[in-house]
């Protein structure tokens, strides 16, 4: 199994975390281990306590764990994607207010999906001001 190690918080969750606590969320799976979906919770559970030991230094045995299966919910952009990003966003560039984001595009959770949305939602309203703004100017003349 491989298993990839997430150990960054901030904001709420950080305050969460009591000293000498650590709060872990651990990913597996993917196009080269999906058999791992299969596994009981125990033996990933023990295989991800393992990794986390041997990587991370945890010593101790987690308080609690939750595992949860989502199978395919993570893009896997393969070899030469960011170059067909590219070219899909030279093609709906001149497609006015087309603003393409999700794990599709770039980046992979929710958070990238966030700080892509931003800018387009942005874009659009300033788009929209201006519009009502030329429209009414040209109504006072």
């Amino acid at each position: 199994m491989n298993c990839f190690v997430f150990l960054r918080f901030s904001g709420p969750a950080a305050a969460l975390i009591k000293v000498h606590e650590d709060l872990a969320r651990c990913f597996l799976g993917g196009p080269e281990d999906a058999g791992v979906l299969q596994e009981s919770d125990e033996a990933i559970l023990g295989a991800v306590t393992g990794e986390l030991q041997e990587t991370a230094g945890f010593r101790v045995q987690p308080r609690f764990t939750r595992v949860f299966r989502w199978p395919s919910s993570m893009a896997q952009h393969n070899v030469g994607h960011p170059e067909r990003v590219a070219e899909i966003d030279a093609r709906t560039a001149a497609i006015q207010s087309l603003h393409l984001s999700g794990n599709a595009y770039r980046g992979i959770g929710i958070p990238d999906c966030i700080r892509m949305g931003k800018p387009a939602a942005a874009a659009d309203t300033n788009r929209c001001r201006e519009s009502l703004t030329s429209g009414s100017s040209k109504d006072s003349n």
